[in-house]
């Protein structure tokens, strides 16, 4: 900006000097005391102006060669880009003054202008808009180019999301102040459908694994700050307001079908339910997806054929059926003597970043069993035993099982499947239940084992291995490539816990309390009582993550 500046001002004193020195109109001689034009006459010694009778001297001063005249447009000129140079020029000094650096001038401007601004990439000119919303001061004109433009950017891959544009296409959808075709393009814009099956399957399969994964795109997502915001200042005198979405959403989906008759794979699946008396769903543009998956029967003579895969999305207003789509996927499927059903990296050297990016922090451990046997709401949930805690963005996942080691005796725990490693992501991992064994509650699994976990108790901490089994891969086509190296994680710190009965607040903060049972820390903060900081981090702080290192053991069934 300063080399601007600088020769904005250079341009004006240039200016100024021209406009003061005025445009030639003659070389004509003039007397220089009233310039009077001295053309035709002789100037010898003794000669006067007829003008004024000023003596005229032929070679002195008293003579002045050609009139110029003034310019004072160029002179004006000249003075405003001087005056626009020097303020450029002191800029850094005075923009730090409060009373002007606090002042927004983008809100003074015409919202033409600053709509233009905002769809140009003006990221300050986008705050006034925002700014904007909740008091409802955006006109349903402006609101609609804005949601046209913000959809636009949805698209565009190249520029970093701002989420001030998914509050744009929040509040417009929420607040009902676009036209309904709008409304229907973000609602299908809000959802993005994938597939999955392995594309190769050996010669005698015929029960194939599928998956249908229907997630929101990672661009369009609003700030759940903000929407907290939006829902509070539509249900004035509610700390926890749900947000009064006009729509609600039901998909169906079914397993997928093969060549010949469109005959359904199997049952179809619903996400979402429809009541006209509920409030809305998590919309446009939800901060989680679903997954359903399933197996498709094929017979073995096929040797090659495709798997359609169908979601059909219903959007109700009311008791209004307002918009419906389906979305349709086709996958080619062929059978081979040998199928490679996932990438296994193997290299401990390539992995070992990846690997102690991966975390533990502890593992929860329930206590009184008796007592937790009691009460069907404890016995019916499924409480995290541990949580997978990932910090880099990885294009690999983990497949196979978990055990822990007590130093005794070792443990073999779940299977786990992890597509893919996200930043900042946790992985929680559960006991085995009724969910994923029949008959069997997790309250089973921990007093079969109450041996096993007296020792870890005891000791404190236990190791969590991971080994991995790459004959899964044939059962969840999402994985694509695998850490095919062991892990342990060792020392995880154990946090026991106890069944407690506590109060629950039912809809909202401002709503009915319910006294309910469920699993505690068994270290928790007394109520009424006060901690210092220092107190506080030393008897209630959470323990340090651990990190996975390469394991080169084998683990045994001890069990």
């Amino acid at each position: 900006m300063l080399p601007i500046s600088l020769v904005i001002f250079l341009l004006g004193m240039c200016a100024c000097v021209s406009g003061m020195r005025g445009r030639l109109l003659n070389t004509h001689p003039h007397c220089r005391g009233c310039r009077f034009d001295l053309d035709g006459i002789e100037l010898v010694s003794g000669t006067r102006c007829p003008e004024c009778g000023r003596l005229i001297s032929t070679g002195g001063s008293s003579v002045r060669i050609g009139l110029r005249k003034k310019r004072p447009a160029v002179l004006v000129l000249g003075l405003l880009l001087a005056l626009l140079g020097t303020g450029g020029l002191s800029y850094p000094l005075w923009s730090q003054i409060p009373a002007w650096k606090n002042i927004n001038w983008y809100e003074h401007l015409p919202e033409s202008i600053v709509l233009s601004m905002a769809t140009n990439g003006n990221t300050k000119a986008l705050g006034v808009f925002h700014d904007r919303l909740i008091p409802g001061e955006v006109s349903d004109q402006v609101l609609a180019q804005l949601v046209e433009h913000a959809l636009n950017l949805v698209d565009d891959e190249s520029i970093v999301w701002d989420e001030r544009w998914g509050n744009i296409i929040l509040y417009a959808f929420v607040t009902e102040k676009l036209p309904e075709d709008m409304v229907h393009e973000i609602m299908e814009r809000s959802y993005e459908v994938r597939a999955h099956i392995h594309s190769e399957i050996d010669l005698q399969m015929e029960n194939i694994s599928v998956w249908l994964n229907i997630d929101s795109p990672s661009r369009g997502k609003s700030d759940p700050t903000f929407r907290m915001e939006l829902a509070r200042s539509m249900a004035p005198g509610e700390t926890f307001p749900e947000l009064p979405t006009p729509y609600q959403l039901r998909i169906e989906t079914g397993n997928p079908y093969g060549p010949g008759p469109r005959e359904r794979g199997g049952p179809s699946g619903a996400i979402g339910r429809y009541d006209p008396d509920r409030a809305g769903w998590w919309l446009p543009f939800p901060s989680s997806g679903h997954g359903m998956g399933g197996e498709m029967r094929v017979p073995r003579n096929l040797e090659s054929f495709e798997a359609h895969f169908e979601a059909q999305f219903m959007m109700y207003k009311g008791d209004r059926l307002a918009h419906e789509w389906t979305e349709t996927i086709i996958k080619q499927v062929k059978r081979v003597p040998e199928p490679n059903y996932i990438e296994r990296i193997s290299d401990a050297s390539e992995l070992e970043s990846v690997i102690r990016s991966i975390t533990i922090q502890s593992v929860s451990v329930p206590t009184n069993l008796d007592i937790a046997r009691k009460h069907d709401r404890i016995i019916n949930s499924s409480p995290m035993t541990l949580s997978l805690m990932t910090t880099i963005e990885e294009d690999i996942g983990l497949l196979g099982e978990l055990w822990f080691d007590n130093g005794e005796s070792t443990l073999q725990f779940v299977t786990i499947k992890v597509p893919k490693l996200q930043e900042n992501h946790n992985y929680g991992v559960s006991a085995p239940h009724k969910y994923n064994q029949a008959g069997q509650s997790w309250i089973d699994w921990f007093d079969r084992n109450h041996s096993f976990w007296e020792i870890a108790i005891e000791n404190g901490s236990v190791d969590v291995i991971y080994l991995p089994e790459p004959d899964l891969a044939s059962t969840d086509p999402r994985m694509t490539r695998m850490i095919d190296v062991p892990i342990v994680f060792t020392d995880v710190s154990i946090r026991t816990q106890v069944p407690r009965q506590r109060e629950v607040y039912i809809g909202s903060s401002n709503g009915p309390v319910e006294q309910r049972w469920g699993m505690e820390d068994t270290n928790q903060p007394k109520v009424g009582v006060s901690y210092s900081a220092d107190e506080y981090k030393r008897l209630f702080a959470r323990p340090e993550p651990v990190a996975g290192e390469v394991y080169e053991e084998v683990v045994e069934d001890d069990e």
